[in-house]
């Protein structure tokens, strides 16, 4: 099953001016599974019109080639490649949306800091294991102690 998030979607999303913050994710919500070969270049096109946006988050995303598999559990697979191609991803994020303070892109969560020159760079934040990201995901928006599935829950209830 191939996952999307529509162009008129994304339409709706960016009219959101005063949005400060975006989590984004496709697919199943329960564990670690990759399985949304996202279009970025759809994404910056679309999310850099949020003059305000601060904060994005993808999960659920990958970037990794045919039949490269990671093995999220051990970290197996997770490899300077794999960094790479996220960082060159998250460098164009932050190109186009020049606000944004941190991205979470490709499980890996991103800083944007500025030298005394005023020029910003994404600066890798550490984090203990790669499945720990709904920890870096809470901290990041403020959310307390939320598993990836109690908000889905809390909605189905309404």
């Amino acid at each position: 099953e191939e996952y999307d998030i529509s162009e008129h979607a994304l339409d709706l999303i960016s009219r959101i001016s005063s949005l400060e913050q975006l989590h984004l994710s496709v697919g199943t919500p329960e564990g670690w599974v990759s399985e949304w070969d996202i279009d970025s270049e759809k994404m910056r096109r679309r999310l850099s019109r949020l003059p305000r946006l601060k904060r994005l988050a993808f999960t659920a995303d990958e970037y990794r080639p045919d039949g490269f598999e990671i093995d999220y559990e051990t970290d197996e697979g997770v490899d300077d490649d794999h960094r790479r191609r996220v960082l060159d991803e998250a460098d164009l994020y932050l190109e186009v949306m020049p606000q944004l303070e941190w991205l979470f892109i490709g499980q890996i969560p991103w800083a944007v800091e500025e030298d005394s020159d005023g020029v910003r760079e994404l600066v890798e934040i550490p984090r203990l294991h790669i499945g720990d990201y709904w920890t870096v995901l809470n901290e990041m928006f403020g959310w307390r102690d939320r598993a990836p599935g109690a908000r889905i829950l809390k909605n189905e209830a309404r």
